[in-house]
């Protein structure tokens, strides 16, 4: 549910973010009150007709980036059990 957030925060409106993730904005709404309800409280408030985060929104958003980017950096990375191509990994035998 976290592609709901970072558009609003980017767009400042339930319309401008569901366009830009291809979505209805009913299912945007629906997706953030999902995520209210779950976190206890609300995460956006309006102001001046934008949408900004509460502080519980500002929160929760920086976690969850945080999360994704660590997420991203582990499918990214080759891992302690990469051996380039080439290299003879210890403990089999040489094939030359």
């Amino acid at each position: 549910m976290i592609p709901a957030d970072y558009p609003l925060y980017a767009q400042g409106t339930y319309r401008k973010a569901a366009a830009s993730l291809g979505l209805t904005s009913t299912l945007v709404k629906a997706r953030i009150q999902a995520l209210e309800s779950t976190v206890g409280g609300p995460l956006l408030y309006r102001k001046s007709g934008r949408l900004r985060f509460t502080e519980l929104g500002y929160n929760f958003i920086g976690v969850a980036l945080k999360v994704l980017q660590e997420e991203e950096k582990k499918v990214t990375s080759p891992g302690p059990n990469h051996f380039p191509a080439g290299d003879i990994i210890p403990g089999s035998s040489d094939p030359t």
